[in-house]
């Protein structure tokens, strides 16, 4: 099935499992930095140079970037995974990441288990965190879509998770036991993008 705030002097940017267009903006000690030399966060149609590459980030798995329409992180089929990771680290203090998503597919509920937006030391480890390896360390910002337990509230929510390197995400629980934050979200099978802001 599809497959999760930290101030990280060497987080690496990544969203995995769903397409997204990222943009950062930054800020350290008041001055605010020249939003060109954060251009290698952007990402815009269509996605690839000249020389038919992706700069400023590396994808895979059952990724596929659709150099004309978007960049799709896994097809509409069981047991898929696919990652889309900056290649730059954030600044060390002040970041805001903006990025636009669909989640859905032809079936009337399920889409997966999700997908996550990582802010971690190391980058582009698969494992069972919503494609991450588990025991991460940095932020991971999780858009859960399917139930893996009993709760009191609905799915699909958003939740965020600081990983220390030690502590395993809880899984079979939908991350209960890691939850620094959430909310319900209604974002699964939209016409129009949703939308993201993590700072």
């Amino acid at each position: 099935m599809l497959g999760s705030l930290a101030k990280a002097a060497s987080g690496a940017l990544a969203l995995m499992l769903l397409g997204g267009i990222p943009s950062v903006a930054a800020k350290s000690d008041s001055i605010q930095t020249d939003v060109h030399s954060l251009r290698a966060f952007t990402l815009e149609l269509p996605y690839i140079d000249e020389g038919f590459q992706m700069r400023n980030y590396d994808y895979g798995g059952d990724a596929v970037v659709n150099t004309m329409e978007r960049i799709r992180l896994t097809p509409d089929l069981p047991s898929r995974m696919g990652y889309l990771w900056s290649t730059s680290t954030l600044p060390n203090d002040y970041w805001k990441v903006d990025f636009e998503f669909k989640i859905g597919g032809k079936g009337g509920y399920l889409y997966g288990d999700g997908m996550g937006f990582f802010v971690t030391k190391d980058r582009g480890i698969p494992g069972p965190v919503f494609g991450n390896k588990d025991y991460f360390n940095g932020l991971g910002v999780f858009f859960d879509t399917y139930p893996n337990g009993k709760h009191d509230f609905s799915v699909p929510f958003v939740m965020g998770m600081l990983g220390d390197g030690k502590t395993p995400y809880d899984g079979a629980h939908d991350g209960d036991a890691n939850r620094l934050g959430m909310c319900e979200a209604y974002f699964r099978n939209l016409k129009e993008t949703s939308r993201a802001s993590v700072t």
